[in-house]
C-alpha cells in the first residue's frame, strides 16, 4: 500500500537547507530514462510563487506509477510510487496534494528524483 505522504516531505517547517548542487549529469541521465519510458502521463500543471512553470508527471513502474515532478527551477522532485492497487484517485489525490502545498513556494519541497527511484521502483535496477 502506498503512502500518501510526498516523498522527502517533513511535517512543520516549510524552511530549507540551502539546495545541494545539482549534479547536470545525474539530472540529464534520469531525464534520458524517462523520456525513453512509454505511458508518462502530466497528471497536473502549475506555476509556483517565484513564477516557475511545473508539471506533476507520472511513469509506469511495476505494480504502478510513479509521481514526480518536473520543472526548469527545481529540476526533477520525487513525489512518491502509487500502488496499482490504490488506484488512479490516489494517484490524484497525490498529485493534487503537492500542487496545492507547492504552489506558493518559492523553494522546493520534495528531495531530488533519482535514478534508482524509478529502477528500483520499475524492477529494472
Amino acid at each position: 500500500m502506498a503512502s500518501s505522504t510526498l516523498a522527502g516531505s517533513g511535517s512543520g517547517s516549510r524552511s530549507l537547507a540551502p539546495a545541494p548542487a545539482s549534479d547536470p549529469l545525474e539530472e540529464r541521465s534520469v531525464r534520458r530514462l524517462l523520456n525513453s519510458r512509454k505511458g508518462v502521463r502530466v497528471e497536473r500543471q502549475f506555476i509556483d510563487a517565484a513564477g516557475g512553470k511545473h508539471q506533476v508527471r507520472s511513469a509506469p513502474a511495476r505494480g504502478g506509477r510513479y509521481l514526480y515532478d518536473s520543472s526548469r527551477r527545481w529540476g526533477l522532485r520525487a513525489l512518491g510510487f502509487c500502488d496499482q492497487g490504490d488506484g488512479q484517485t490516489h494517484l490524484e489525490a497525490l498529485a493534487d496534494d503537492y500542487v496545492e502545498r507547492c504552489s506558493g513556494e518559492r523553494r522546493y519541497v520534495c528531495r531530488r528524483l533519482e535514478r534508482i527511484d524509478i529502477t528500483r521502483s520499475a524492477g529494472l535496477g
